[in-house]
């Protein structure tokens, strides 16, 4: 006669082995925090919890809290970050280290995170004809030294990096706005190169880019009528309108027209600002094909 056993896993408590990292009144004010459903969001990715917490005055902080098991397996170790003012470990991590406990965190379905496209600096270099690359380094001689500065060169030499595709803009952006970490970061590289493009007139590249953060903000639900959002939008709406009148008819017809005509059925998800972008875009001999 057999005779199965269970043992139940042991549930470690992350605010109970950490309670010491916290002043007392840290801890009571943290609890108040947790029971008041100050926290906005808290996402759980692997090992890693991402939390919006409303503080003071309305104010919103992002905590960001990664776990690992120790050595001994005997308590998980962690590594926990605030962007709020203090400079010790404060109420909005102690609040989020009960939601954790307690299991209040949800998790979310992320794209999958792609690798930037191999690159040789070596290979770049000898991809430049000669011509451009004296006059680039002529005019960063200093003091009969040249001071080249990787990004700034791939930058100026974009033509010549590998071209990364529209999923690995999307993926990072999507990601993102579904964690509420390194947003602004991502958008400002991705305007970055989608100016960068734009400015080396490769409109088909700088059109991947721009869809791809249309469609991250429209499938995250994060078009909103806040400023930074109307600001974006704006620029999107100017560089949308300049790759419309310099494109090739082929990226046109096949590419941007469509997706627009898609956009409108949708009736522009009833966001105004984004339905000015788009408003007056699409030339009549495409409009009298649809």
């Amino acid at each position: 006669m057999s005779h199965k056993t269970s043992h139940k896993k042991k549930v470690i408590s992350l605010e109970r082995t950490y309670a010491n990292d916290f002043a007392l009144v840290i801890r009571e004010r943290g609890k108040e925090y947790f029971l008041n459903k100050k926290i906005k969001t808290c996402i759980k990715n692997n090992h890693e919890y991402y939390a919006t917490v409303t503080g003071s005055e309305h104010n919103e902080y992002h905590v960001f809290i990664s776990t690992s098991k120790s050595i001994h397996q005997h308590h998980e170790l962690i590594n926990y970050v605030c962007d709020c003012p203090c400079e010790f470990p404060c109420k909005h991590i102690y609040a989020v280290l009960l939601a954790i406990d307690n299991k209040q965190y949800i998790k979310p379905k992320l794209k999958p995170e792609l690798p930037p496209k191999n690159f040789s600096f070596k290979k770049f270099i000898q991809m430049i004809p000669p011509k451009q690359l004296k006059k680039y380094l002529l005019q960063h001689l200093d003091d009969y030294k040249v001071v080249v500065d990787k990004e700034t060169m791939k930058q100026y030499f974009i033509e010549y990096v590998p071209k990364e595709s529209y999923e690995f803009y999307y993926n990072h952006l999507y990601n993102a706005y579904i964690l509420q970490q390194n947003v602004e970061q991502e958008l400002q590289y991705d305007m970055m190169q989608l100016r960068e493009y734009m400015n080396h007139s490769d409109f088909q590249q700088a059109f991947l880019i721009l869809k791809a953060i249309i469609c991250s903000m429209i499938d995250t639900n994060h078009l909103s009528n806040e400023e930074s959002v109307i600001d974006l939008l704006l620029k999107l709406r100017m560089y949308l309108r300049i790759i419309m009148r310099k494109a090739d008819e082929q990226l046109k017809e096949n590419f941007i027209v469509p997706w627009i005509k898609q956009i409108e059925d949708k009736n522009f998800y009833n966001h105004i600002y984004l339905e000015d972008v788009f408003s007056d875009i699409i030339p009549v001999t495409y409009k009298s094909e649809k």
